[in-house]
């Protein structure tokens, strides 16, 4: 017997649950296929599809966290790119904060007017009532002679009526009195805002025996303007004014026998006609002289 007889006489003789026959039996008339497969190779196919089929499953699962992955990944580069426009607009905000108090600095230099913030304890605290008296307001003397120009820089910075209200005494001497009126008096009810003529720096708040609470604004190194007689001051040395802005209220304190604002405009130092700055002041008082 040859060596090939040998071989199939010890698969014949192979253990019925070592191996699988498998028949295919094509439509009538061909012959059958048989085949006889090993169980060591079944067994090694089905752990075979069973590793591939894991694999897709991995795979398909992989796929969907990468395009979830990659939608978010989209999101955080919109949100970024809004946040970077935000942040720029927030630093041209800051840049800007930054030029006005340069700016408020440098003002508060010209006039000679101490920065409140470089002192220590300031609370800048708005609205504030006034209480006692501190110290007392410096008048101004009267000019009656101004340059045009001057006039014209003036009513340029200087372009918002403090109060709403009937002037009640104008600029100039009162009379025989010999007492020379240094501003306007406009009437108006306790309480009612007092607001600035022009931008500027806060360079004084105290009390005066004759104008009682006593306000005034630095509007530049030449020009300022002086609110009397009020029940209450809104600001504090040192802060920023804008023009229109209310910075006192109306009232009665000092010499004084009902409520209204005195309201001065100085310029370099001097006392003058308000109605010079002001058309609305420009009417006749003639008839309170002596008054």
């Amino acid at each position: 017997m040859g060596l090939f007889g040998k071989r199939e006489q010890q698969a014949s003789h192979s253990s019925p649950g070592e191996t699988f026959d498998i028949t295919i039996s094509p439509s009538a008339g061909a012959r059958s296929l048989q085949f006889r497969i090993s169980r060591r190779w079944v067994v090694a196919g089905l752990v075979a599809a069973g590793v591939i089929v894991l694999t897709l499953i991995a795979t398909l699962l992989s796929a969907g966290y990468l395009l979830r992955q990659a939608g978010r990944v989209r999101e955080l580069r919109a949100e970024n790119v809004q946040l970077r426009s935000q942040l720029g607009r927030l630093n041209e905000l800051e840049s800007r904060i930054q030029q006005l108090d340069a700016t408020r600095r440098s003002l508060m230099r010209i006039v000679g007017v101490e920065d409140p913030e470089d002192r220590p304890g300031n609370d800048r605290v708005e609205g504030q009532k006034m209480e006692t008296p501190d110290f007392a307001y410096a008048r101004a003397e009267p000019d009656t002679v101004v340059q045009g120009e001057a006039t014209k820089a003036m009513a340029h910075a200087l372009r918002h009526v403090p109060l709403d209200g009937p002037l009640t005494r104008g600029f100039g001497r009162l009379g025989d009195s010999g007492i020379f009126h240094t501003g306007i008096d406009i009437a108006g009810e306790t309480g009612a805002a007092v607001h600035a003529a022009g931008e500027g720096v806060v360079s004084f708040v105290g009390w005066d025996e004759a104008f009682g609470w006593v306000l005034v604004i630095a509007h530049s190194a030449r020009l300022g303007t002086m609110y009397g007689h009020n029940s209450a001051i809104l600001v504090r040395v040192g802060d920023s004014i804008a023009a229109g802005q209310p910075v006192a209220e109306v009232g009665s304190t000092g010499l004084s026998s009902a409520p209204h604002l005195h309201f001065e405009v100085h310029w370099v130092g001097k006392a003058i006609d308000p109605a010079l700055v002001f058309p609305a002041f420009q009417q006749d008082l003639s008839f309170l002289e002596g008054t």
